[in-house]
């Protein structure tokens, strides 16, 4: 669970800060292996844990003691837990740079990136 961008434990210090309901995640193979493991990929593991907002702190230790170990990529949870607190589907808006939308501004890479 070693992540060079963002270590677990650091980030795991949400539920010191939030006054919500937090659903936590932690996935393994680091931050760029564990990001992008698709569902089809084996050898993957993830554990997640919801803490509700009047629920005690639970520290990283203990977090991962409870958390149960589950195999594959952590990608269908994401959908359960996006289909859980999500409102009906609706369309996209259409894109600003299409013939529908308008024409880009200007070509990339664009003025901002040469401001100082």
């Amino acid at each position: 669970m070693r992540d060079h961008v963002a270590p677990w434990r650091s980030v795991h210090k949400i539920h010191l800060l939030a006054e919500a309901d937090i659903t936590f995640a932690l996935a393994s193979g680091g931050h760029n292996a564990g990001i992008v493991a698709p569902p089809s990929e084996d050898g993957h593991t993830y554990q997640v844990l919801e803490k509700k907002k009047d629920q005690p702190y639970v520290g990283p230790d203990e977090w991962l003691q409870k958390a149960p170990h589950r195999e594959g990529s952590w990608w269908l949870e994401w959908v359960r837990f996006l289909t859980a607190h999500s409102d009906a589907w609706v369309a996209a808006q259409p894109s600003l740079h299409t013939p529908e939308g308008g024409p880009p501004l200007e070509d990339a890479p664009g003025q901002y990136v040469l401001e100082h």
